[in-house]
């Protein structure tokens, strides 16, 4: 969750980085993080460490959703050679330096948990590469 905007109001951080326990979080003020993130100075470095700890509730984290870092995980582990598990045995600067590396990540996780998701609505329409979750 973004610091300078909890120090602003702790309402409208968890309205846009967090998912209420009961109800589906606020569209606009999602989409809204997100923008923030894409222009935030330190998100990769928010989203190493949320990969890093292996965060599994669904606050919006560098960005991402907990199913788009799971997709990302994925290639960051395929890509170093560690099992999902050993994710957590890295140093976040290894994963911080993967993400420099990598500046299209982001956006490939974004783009295949999309496609994902459409495969249900459209499930002839859209195919799927490669595993998600």
């Amino acid at each position: 969750m973004c610091v300078r905007v909890a120090a602003r109001s702790r309402e409208l951080a968890d309205r846009m980085f967090a998912v209420p326990a009961a109800g589906r979080a606020d569209r606009r003020a999602r989409s809204a993080a997100r923008r923030l993130c894409d222009v935030c100075p330190v998100r990769d470095l928010c989203l190493s460490e949320t990969l890093v700890r292996r965060t599994r509730d669904d606050v919006l984290a560098g960005g991402l959703t907990y199913q788009e870092r799971c997709v990302l995980s994925h290639e960051i582990a395929d890509d170093l050679g560690v099992t999902l598990r050993g994710m957590s045995v890295l140093s976040s600067d290894a994963v911080l330096s993967w993400l420099r590396d990598h500046p299209g990540a982001v956006e490939r996780a974004r783009a295949r948990t999309r496609a994902y998701w459409r495969s249900f609505k459209h499930p002839h329409g859209v195919r799927v590469q490669g595993r998600l979750f």
